[in-house]
């Protein structure tokens, strides 16, 4: 069952996942799934994920970037944390970047000839500017359609639009989807599994606080971040192969899905819970992964970013030290 600080995550988590987590802050929630998993402290590296949520306040851009960069402090309340076995559907960390060759339309074409000619002749050289680089793209275009091959260039050559200048443009956002399928053993577990579903419907979505000026007013849903850990070992054995971490993040998507093989089976003594469902969640970081966000994820040779979690009321990775 879920259990705030207060009530022994100090005994329950904090001893497994890093010293850092027993810190009290009263009201927090800390969900976990499997529970047996914390159970057993013989058993040792078992790696799991570990999402943080948020109560945010007011930020810039700039500011949360460089808190994702470096794993420092925004300063947000912590109001929860979630620790998950490793997801059914494994674990991918896709980049995707944004290249691509320029090609200037008409009207780009014309206003870079308008600004060239204002700054070496003001406003007629912008004028004649602007008008030489029209004549030269209707020349162009001409030439093309008339199938004239003879150019300053020499004959048999063409000109194309593509300039073909290939330009790297940025960094898509990274989004996870992450699958576990529940068949829980206890009623117990069942009882951690709905609260951990309940848990995410209330910090994926809004709060409507009001209305100005005829637009509703919504509280954003929760920030978190999210890292692969290992739990279960006290000792800080090096991480020879990357692992998954996130800047922030909000939830993009949440699907629930009861399981059944041949009809609805139902968990004994309950009034019709499914003894097997799914939970589908899809996670979208909203700063961009960077090189220092990768860089960040090998202090110490992979070490001191791996064996806890700050769970003072800042976020996640604590002030680095």
């Amino acid at each position: 069952m879920a259990v705030n600080m207060i009530q022994g995550v100090k005994q329950i988590v904090g001893k497994f996942v890093g010293s850092n987590m027993e810190k009290k802050d009263a009201g927090m929630k800390v969900l976990r799934y499997p529970i047996e998993m914390f159970d057993n402290p013989s058993k040792k590296a078992i790696p799991c994920l570990n999402f943080t949520f948020f109560d945010t306040t007011r930020f810039n851009a700039s500011a949360l970037q460089q808190s994702a960069d470096t794993g420092t402090s925004m300063g947000f309340k912590t109001k929860g944390i979630l620790l998950m076995r490793m997801p059914d559907n494994g674990i991918s960390d896709n980049l995707q970047f944004d290249i691509a060759g320029t090609s200037d339309d008409f009207a780009a074409e014309f206003l870079r000839g308008t600004i060239n000619g204002f700054k070496s002749g003001g406003v007629v050289g912008a004028v004649e500017g602007g008008f030489g680089a029209a004549v030269n793209e209707f020349d162009l275009n001409i030439s093309k359609k008339s199938g004239a091959y003879a150019t300053n260039l020499g004959s048999n050559k063409t000109i194309s639009s593509e300039k073909g200048v290939n330009a790297f443009n940025g960094v898509q956002n990274r989004t996870w989807t992450f699958v576990w399928n529940f068949a829980p053993k206890t009623q117990a577990e069942l009882i951690e599994i709905g609260e951990i579903i309940k848990y995410l419907f209330r910090v994926a979505n809004v709060n409507v606080t009001g209305s100005q000026q005829n637009y509703a007013v919504m509280d954003v849903p929760s920030m978190l971040r999210f890292e692969e850990q290992v739990i279960g070992e006290k000792d800080a054995y090096r991480r020879h192969t990357p692992r998954v971490k996130s800047g922030w993040c909000h939830i993009a998507g949440l699907r629930v899905e009861r399981l059944g093989e041949n009809g609805y089976t139902t968990f004994a003594d309950t009034a019709g819970d499914a003894a097997y469902s799914g939970l589908e969640l899809t996670i979208k970081e909203v700063t961009k992964p960077t090189a220092q966000l990768f860089e960040s994820m090998y202090d110490d040779d992979g070490k001191v970013m791996w064996t806890g979690s700050d769970l003072s009321g800042a976020d996640m990775y604590g002030e680095k030290k």
